[in-house]
């Protein structure tokens, strides 16, 4: 996977608002960019007022309209419905 390329997953948390806590002190942030590192998934949010950005962990920002997955996003290759039924197909069907 290239370096910093969003995906349909990450894509979903760009623009998205809410709040985070850090040293006792609640930032209202908005979400401008996210990444995948080490397996978690990782935002980068600005104030809303004010300057600055930070990475912080997803599960730290508390969303005003959490992001809903509604749809399921195709991956590269066969989905294993499909695998099954090539393997089916191929197999013998006159014993």
């Amino acid at each position: 996977m290239e370096k910093n390329v969003l995906t349909p997953e990450l894509e979903m948390y760009k623009g998205l608002s809410g709040t985070v806590v850090l040293s006792g002190m609640s930032v209202t942030v908005v979400v401008t960019n996210a990444r995948k590192c080490y397996g978690r998934t990782d935002l980068y949010v600005e104030p809303t007022a004010g300057v600055g950005g930070i990475w912080v962990a997803h599960h730290k920002v508390l969303f005003d309209n959490p992001p809903i997955i509604n749809e399921i996003v195709a991956l590269a290759g066969k989905t294993i419905r499909e695998q099954i039924a090539e393997a089916s197909a191929t197999r013998r069907t006159d014993i």
